[in-house]
């Protein structure tokens, strides 16, 4: 029997796990210093193959735990099973791959308790890793959901600029009032469950979208470093190929979080000319990418894919560039037809600078100045 009173739920949402990791992460909670009569446990077994036993959960361990399951496999659905079925104020994420610090749930009512504004928040992130990592993969850790943005709290009450301040998956706190809110978002439209993972998709924007539905509610985005995970980087995401597939899905998903929230039904805005866009995609490229190494690149990756799905363009980023691989790095060969337009482009933008440029000379000789 589900009971109520307790202050958070914590909800576990797994699918296939490694058990060592899962019972890492459970054995973080039961070292939690708030008392364990006002928390519980649920764990959401998103269609695993081979059932998790509930006995086998608990263990020897002293917190409330229940376990339930969800036959929809999907990050979406399983999120939307823990939500739906916990009645506590307060909602806490913990990945099957994720290690909370002592204090973390007692910080994470402390700071709910003094400041109602906060929506979604959360908090430092530090990596627990199974390999170590080349030194071209700093720059993109963050795509990891490993993250450290200093000592000071920040807030965003802005949907368009939350950056910094918005809360990953891992560890994120949430009210019931936005978990609800995702919850009625999923019912009236099931294609925001192709945010987040399913099967070996690598779509990783649902948690973007879950915390930006606070912004609906009045309610804001928080960073705390008072509140510090340690999330464990299997070794086989620790490598270039891996990346650039994360970097590509997540920029896609990131497109279609922007358009849900904005209330968009079409998928892509139209009216935006391929070779324009292909344009800019190379300006990017040669500003950003050429000559600084393979972060970078991923980097470029997905912010590439994300236009690429904000234009409605649903061609692979390979095939709308062209790519080729030389020499273990991707290059992009256009077609003739395609970098003539983008040429002709380029020619027109220098155009219209030339013409900006002169304009103020124009203005004083119209008004009789000099110079």
């Amino acid at each position: 029997m589900q009971q109520t009173g307790f202050k958070i739920s914590v909800l576990v949402i797994t699918h296939n796990p490694r058990m060592d990791l899962l019972q890492w992460g459970l054995d973080s909670l039961d070292a939690q210093t708030m008392d364990k009569s006002e928390w519980e446990v649920v764990v959401v077994d998103n269609a695993s193959p081979t059932p998790l036993d509930e006995q086998a959960l608990q263990g020897g361990r002293t917190f409330n735990l229940r376990l339930l399951r969800e036959p929809r496999l999907g990050l979406s659905w399983g999120r939307y099973c823990g939500i739906q079925n916990t009645q506590s104020p307060l909602m806490v994420f913990l990945d099957d791959d994720n290690w909370f610090y002592p204090d973390y749930l007692e910080e994470a009512w402390r700071l709910h308790q003094s400041d109602p504004r906060m929506g979604a928040f959360g908090g430092i992130a530090e990596a627990a890793l199974e390999k170590p990592i080349q030194p071209w993969m700093e720059c993109v850790l963050p795509l990891l959901g490993i993250r450290n943005m200093g000592t000071a709290p920040l807030f965003s009450d802005n949907k368009r600029r939350c950056g910094r301040a918005e809360p990953i998956g891992a560890g994120m706190v949430f009210p019931r009032t936005v978990g609800s809110q995702y919850i009625s978002f999923l019912d009236g439209d099931s294609r925001a469950a192709l945010l987040d993972r399913k099967g070996d998709s690598l779509a990783s924007s649902g948690d973007t979208f879950l915390a930006r539905l606070s912004y609906d509610l009045g309610l804001c985005c928080a960073y705390h470093p008072a509140l510090k995970i340690k999330h464990f980087m299997k070794a086989g995401r620790l490598n270039g190929r891996y990346m650039l597939k994360l970097a590509s899905a997540m920029g896609r998903s990131a497109a279609m979080a922007e358009r849900l929230l904005d209330g968009e039904t079409r998928d892509g805005c139209g009216g935006v000319a391929e070779y324009e866009l292909l344009f800019a995609i190379l300006r990017r490229y040669r500003n950003r990418v050429r000559g600084r190494g393979r972060g970078e690149y991923v980097l470029w990756t997905l912010w590439t894919n994300q236009r690429l799905e904000t234009a409605g363009i649903k061609r692979p980023m390979a095939d709308f560039l062209k790519l080729r691989k030389t020499r273990g790095y991707a290059r992009f060969w256009p077609g003739r037809n395609m970098v003539q337009k983008a040429r002709d482009a380029f020619d027109w933008t220098k155009h219209q600078l030339g013409r900006v440029r002169r304009a103020p000379r124009k203005i004083a000789a119209w008004m009789g100045g000099g110079g």
